[in-house]
């Protein structure tokens, strides 16, 4: 009879094995949440680095087309300047 009870119930390296593996098992999920964890943390981080991308972007073809309508400015005024002064010249030398 005791030999019955010995195969129906665990032996104590069977019990510890199994308490070791429930001890991997549980470590297992904790690693899977943590891969998951950092999949949303760099999926995050890059959301953000291509916001800060696309807006620098953004702002550096603000400033080139602001440099341009500057540029237009400055050229217009130097030629106005430039026929003033010639209109000047033409009264100066006609009078």
């Amino acid at each position: 009879m005791s030999n019955t009870t010995q195969t129906n119930s665990r032996l104590p390296h069977q019990e510890a094995a199994a308490a070791f593996q429930q001890m991997v098992n549980a470590q297992l999920q904790r690693i899977a949440e943590l891969h998951r964890e950092m999949e949303r943390n760099e999926r995050q981080g890059l959301e953000q680095a291509q916001a800060a991308i696309d807006e620098l972007s953004r702002a550096m073809k603000e400033a080139v087309a602001q440099s341009a309508r500057i540029s237009a400015e400055w050229r217009a005024l130097a030629m106005q300047s430039a026929e003033k002064a010639q209109e000047m010249f033409s009264r100066f030398a006609s009078a």
